[in-house]
């Protein structure tokens, strides 16, 4: 009789840690160094993954699949495996580029320390967050750059007031938007506000590079990285691929965020990048007319959950008005009014991160 799998989630360090076992036979080197992972794709324990292969020795690569799958379906928690193999034909310029930019992390050489805004729900102000602190880090004197990784819900072209498409050189490069003091990067650039984006998870990996590599940041300290919600390709792309000084988890105090939260907390573990801390956005609402406070939610206690996982508690942002309007009109909040008690929340949060980045 044959044997049950585990119904316990299937991590995707586990799956890259498997796949680094698998050798390439004409270089010796790992399928995971070769960068020949294009996706990796996790859905209810059932896995699909692609791998990019040199397409002059095509026919030569059905035995290195067949490992993969083999090696692949030995992890206790995997239900089904396909594995794919593709083999498109490289640019000059790639191939120069192999053993260097590709293989590895992306070089940003103009850019001092990059941090990810991350959330596993949509809907906890995660956008809010990303770009009020990046305007609180400029008003500190740096340097900064904000990225909008979130391709299907990209927001920061109406957050910040962008408008435009970006100009690329003849280099091919991508000039930020600069508003506010900030260099700027959004797929919402690109398309229009109401245009979705129905894509696969290989094009999202594709564009989310592109958002780092071919953009000509210009001596950056702070480098601020809106994710989307969830655990999935565009995060672990990024992850895999950008250098992170670390991470920065949003939730609100409900307990159905904080469920989702602690996926995101472990995610980053898992991947060994440094937890900045852990935010608690719309934590009670202040009536604009008369000032009273009450909770939104039920209390889910994000600051014993912070102690818990042991990651810094950065503070509390409660709901206002002004706040989600400043959203919608293009300015950021701390930008309108910085001696406001919220914009003092938003300073002492970069306070706390700061030393993390020397």
């Amino acid at each position: 009789m044959p044997l049950s799998k585990s119904t316990a989630p299937l991590h995707v360090q586990d799956v890259m840690d498997i796949l680094k076992q698998v050798i390439d036979p004409y270089s010796g080197e790992n399928i995971v160094t070769l960068d020949w992972v294009s996706g990796l794709n996790i859905d209810q324990n059932n896995l699909t993954i692609s791998i990019n292969i040199p397409p002059e020795k095509a026919t030569n690569y059905e035995p290195l699949r067949q490992e993969v799958e083999h090696k692949v379906k030995a992890l206790p928690s995997v239900h089904k495996v396909m594995v794919v193999l593709t083999a498109h034909k490289a640019s000059s310029q790639q191939n120069m580029k192999a053993n260097s930019t590709f293989r590895g992390k992306y070089e940003l050489p103009n850019v001092k320390h990059i941090i990810a805004v991350s959330s596993c729900k949509g809907g906890v102000g995660k956008s809010t967050i990303a770009v009020n602190l990046a305007c609180t880090f400029q008003q500190q004197g740096l340097k900064v750059g904000i990225v909008d990784a979130d391709v299907y819900g990209p927001s920061l072209p109406r957050m910040l007031n962008l408008k435009g498409r970006p100009v690329i050189d003849e280099n091919k490069k991508i000039t930020p938007h600069l508003q506010y003091g900030l260099q700027c990067a959004s797929i919402g650039l690109f398309v229009n506000e109401d245009e979705p984006l129905i894509w696969r998870g290989l094009m999202v990996q594709t564009t989310i590079q592109q958002l780092f590599k071919d953009v000509k940041w210009q001596n950056l300290d702070v480098l601020i990285v809106d994710l989307p919600p969830g655990t999935g390709d565009a995060q672990l792309t990024m992850i895999q691929k950008v250098p992170l000084a670390g991470a920065i988890i949003v939730t609100t105090p409900q307990d159905i965020a904080l469920v989702e939260a602690r996926k995101t907390i472990s995610m980053f573990k898992r991947l060994e990048v440094p937890l900045l801390g852990l935010i608690e956005n719309m934590s009670i609402f202040q009536c604009p007319h008369c000032g009273v406070t009450s909770p939104l939610f039920h209390s889910g206690n994000s600051q014993q959950e912070a102690e818990r996982k042991e990651i810094p508690f950065l503070g509390q942002i409660p709901f206002i008005y002004e706040l989600s309007q400043a959203c919608d009109t293009g300015k950021p909040f701390v930008l309108k009014d910085p001696e406001h008690p919220i914009a003092k929340i938003f300073q002492n949060i970069v306070d706390q991160v700061l030393p993390f980045l020397k």
